[in-house]
């Protein structure tokens, strides 16, 4: 595979910087006013990338995902990876800056659903979950229900239950007994693809 030109690596390190800071991807239209030149140069050095396998981009805004995000100079980032799980278990691995999150404490979790919709979180974005901390009343959880993953509020009730509560009305809460229930970890970020 041949090397990347400068130009198409401060590309890959601006498109990792504005992921990790913005929380989704820049358009093109970004790209091409952080550098200072078309969109056509950089529409033609998205599609060189794309040909190395460097990122992957669909039709739809904010799509452009980097494929190998470590940087190859100017290292302004410490990637690292953590598991990536969804609602039947891991599924891969999802790269994250060690300097924000803790590999050892953390994992991510493709949301599967629209449950938690009014709180701005859809399906298939990827929340990141400390798994070390317990929940608070309200604190968004990961739990383990049914041999199932699933994103809910939690909420602690009288008698030793719990309540695992969605944020969308076409969903119904859950009150559980704790021992029917595994708390996999509280919900410390989110990242969308566009």
């Amino acid at each position: 595979m041949k090397r990347l030109t400068e130009k198409q690596q401060n590309i890959i390190n601006f498109i990792t910087e504005f992921e990790n800071t913005e929380g989704m991807a820049p358009t093109v239209y970004e790209l091409a006013d952080h550098f200072g030149v078309k969109t056509s140069s950089i529409f033609a050095h998205l599609l060189a990338l794309q040909r190395k396998g460097k990122v992957s981009r669909t039709s739809k805004a904010r799509s452009l995902k980097v494929i190998d995000n470590i940087p190859q100079r100017n290292t302004f980032l410490s990637p690292e990876t953590i598991p990536l799980e969804n609602s039947n278990g891991q599924i891969g691995k999802y790269h994250v800056d060690k300097k924000q999150i803790d590999p050892k404490r953390h994992f991510a979790f493709q949301v599967p659903d629209d449950s938690m919709a009014d709180f701005g979180i859809y399906s298939e974005d990827i929340v990141i979950a400390n798994m070390n901390q317990s929940p608070k009343p309200g604190d968004l959880t990961i739990f383990t229900v049914s041999d199932e993953m699933i994103l809910r509020s939690f909420y602690p009730l009288p008698n030793n239950r719990i309540e695992l509560r969605p944020a969308n009305k076409d969903f119904q809460s859950q009150v559980c007994n704790p021992a029917d229930v595994k708390i996999r970890g509280v919900v410390t970020g989110l990242q969308r693809k566009y």
